[in-house]
């Protein structure tokens, strides 16, 4: 990863109610948040309805975990070509994004998010989007056992360090740091359990791979933070060794 040396806030000037699966990992704090809204609504700022190719945009987005902006654009030009004359016609993608936030965060304390990752591969920075807690305190980690939540704290300190001594985490060693936990979390993640919590990682966008130019085994790819981890975590990620300087650069969609 190619970090900005310094992380700039970029806001973009320019709103629902998507109920969510009760089993995604968002829906727990939804459902909070709307008690709370309908509770003190006389004396909150009205949300503003979102066109259907707004909603629809957001259901996909939330359903994806996060898109690269090539992912986005596509997905919202599919949107837009069938919303039939409606107010994601006369917006930009990011003009959509900051219409989105302005009832995502005041209805559930959501957000969607953006920062740009440098990718070795096509050599610029790309743009990645999610929707993520704008309470830094707060993460929707899909891990809630503790072991587990051990683990992924153990796999972010030792990508970190790779990061800063240019020594990139293998995913067999990824794999292996199991072994490497104490205490109460000594000898209780399995090989197979380990295996699962990678992949379930990577599936929502909290870690990322590249292939080993030198070895094309799949254990052999370089584990790296992904997007949402940037964006949703980055707290525990200055706490684990990673400069704040070496972030990637965040613009923030506000109305």
């Amino acid at each position: 990863v190619k970090a900005s040396k310094k992380r700039k806030r970029i806001y973009h000037n320019s709103s629902i109610v998507v109920p969510l699966s009760p089993t995604h990992p968002h829906a727990a704090a939804q459902k909070k948040r709307s008690l709370k809204m309908s509770s003190s609504s006389s004396s909150s700022v009205a949300i503003q309805p979102l066109s259907h190719g707004q909603k629809l945009f957001l259901q996909k987005l939330v359903a994806a975990h996060g898109w690269s902006d090539e992912e986005a654009l596509q997905v919202y030009n599919q949107i837009k070509d069938n919303d039939g004359g409606g107010r994601q016609q006369q917006q930009s993608m990011d003009q959509c994004l900051a219409t989105i936030n302005a009832s995502l965060k005041l209805a559930f304390g959501l957000e969607i998010r953006t920062i740009s990752l440098y990718d070795p591969e096509q050599q610029k920075a790309i743009r990645h989007h999610a929707v993520v807690n704008a309470d830094p305190k707060a993460s929707f980690l899909p891990y809630k056992q503790a072991h587990e939540l051990a683990f992924i704290r153990l796999l972010l300190e030792k990508i970190i360090a790779g990061m800063n001594d240019k020594s990139p985490l293998s995913r067999m060693d990824a794999v292996n740091l199991r072994t490497e936990l104490t205490g109460d979390h000594a000898n209780k993640l399995s090989i197979d359990l380990a295996e699962q919590v990678l992949d379930q990682l990577e599936s929502e966008k909290w870690l990322t791979s590249e292939d080993d130019k030198t070895n094309q085994r799949r254990n052999k790819s370089h584990i790296l933070i992904g997007p949402r981890t940037y964006m949703e975590l980055t707290d525990l990620l200055t706490e684990l060794g990673l400069e704040r300087e070496s972030m990637p650069q965040f613009i923030i969609h506000k109305a």
